[in-house]
């Protein structure tokens, strides 16, 4: 068994595509702890239709808190306290689309590459790229959108930063940062399992490098 926790806020076709891949396309045993940060009617909508399956659970904040790295901290608590401690620790937020074993693939390199302590399922431009060992580029960070860790390294390292809004991923940077300061490594498999489909900004922008985003048939994008 494996923990997941995942962010949402609104978004309900980028939320409903993220769970169906999800629940699709993991081949490994997984607990989903969903964290909906005071999404309005349509998306609460869809996430009552997974209130009740096994394995998953759902913590609600009554109106927007908008601060990532605190509703991060308290999915992972409510995660542990739901459904206990599994292999691995899974963050991830709404806008993903998960390909077939994404996960088979993440735990393997992560299980292979000893040295990195947090892997993510893709890599992202806007992360300075050090080298590569096997089928893994080491960064200086991982991108806010997924990253897969064991709980040891949760002890060392969380919570996140609590006061982060989530702006250039900040709360999972100085995650990183403080990985990569103790000598051990952060990086993002080879090719990617997992593919952003979000946009930032309030001016609808796409996420950074998503114009450089393999494309697969079928993936939605906001």
């Amino acid at each position: 068994m494996l923990n997941a926790v995942m962010l949402v806020r609104d978004r309900d076709a980028l939320t409903s595509q993220a769970l169906q891949t999800f629940f699709n396309n993991s081949a490994l045993d997984w607990t989903l702890t969903i964290v909906d940060d005071g999404s309005k009617f349509q998306t609460r909508c869809l996430l009552d239709r997974y209130s009740n399956q096994d394995g998953v659970t759902i913590l609600r904040a009554p109106k927007p808190v908008g601060v990532t790295g605190r509703m991060r901290n308290l999915g992972v608590y409510w995660s542990e306290k739901m459904f206990g401690r599994g292999d691995y620790l899974y963050l991830s937020d709404n806008d993903a689309y998960f390909t077939k074993s994404w996960d088979v693939a993440l735990t393997h390199a992560l299980e292979e590459h000893g040295e990195f302590l947090l892997l993510g399922p893709y890599r992202h431009p806007y992360h300075l790229a050090n080298h590569v060992i096997g089928n893994v580029m080491a960064t200086d960070a991982v991108q806010g959108l997924g990253h897969l860790m064991s709980w040891h390294t949760w002890d060392l390292y969380g919570p996140l930063d609590a006061h982060a809004t989530g702006t250039n991923q900040s709360e999972d940077f100085k995650f990183c940062q403080q990985i990569v300061a103790d000598g051990f490594l952060v990086g993002s498999i080879q090719p990617d399992v997992v593919y952003n489909c979000g946009r930032t900004g309030t001016n609808g922008k796409p996420s950074p490098g998503a114009d450089v985003m393999p494309r697969i048939a079928g993936v939605f994008m906001e």
